[in-house]
């Protein structure tokens, strides 16, 4: 797309990343892990699917929002699904939830990749938005009775 420099994309995820974990990183917490993943998951798809339009000039912008996106998600849906979990189960739970994350980027590099081969990387981008879409609902309404990771009230 003529983009010189790729690198500003990393740094605008990488410095949005760390600045949610460093300076928000208890939201979770304070709001609950469901409803900021949930969010966090709807901010993710549009982000995503703003990626189908991508130039050089907003490459820096869709890092960033990334960079937002993934830096409140991934702690606050691992402590979702733990706040379900029984403490007996927590370290099973944590290695499922690797595995599945894992597990999902190596069949999205798998099945997408010849996708985008055939027909370009705008309609993967816009699926996948799309398919991010479908977890917000049932992570908004998650557990409401349970206001911390670990379901102290």
């Amino acid at each position: 797309m003529g983009a010189t420099r790729v690198g500003d994309f990393f740094f605008g995820y990488v410095v949005a990343a760390v600045v949610v974990r460093g300076l928000f990183g208890g939201v979770a917490d304070r709001v609950g892990p469901s409803k900021v993943a949930g969010y966090s998951l709807l901010l993710y798809g549009v982000v995503t699917m703003g990626a189908a339009f991508l130039t050089p000039s907003t490459l820096v912008l869709v890092g960033v929002g990334l960079g937002i996106s993934h830096g409140f998600i991934y702690p606050a849906l691992s402590a979702a699904g733990l706040s379900e979990v029984p403490s007996r189960g927590r370290a099973a739970f944590m290695g499922w939830f690797a595995c599945a994350f894992n597990a999902g980027n190596a069949l999205s590099a798998l099945t997408l990749g010849p996708v985008a081969d055939q027909f370009g990387y705008p309609i993967i981008f816009l699926v996948t938005g799309a398919l991010l879409f479908a977890g917000v609902v049932p992570l908004l309404k998650g557990n409401r009775r349970r206001r911390t990771a670990f379901g102290h009230a």
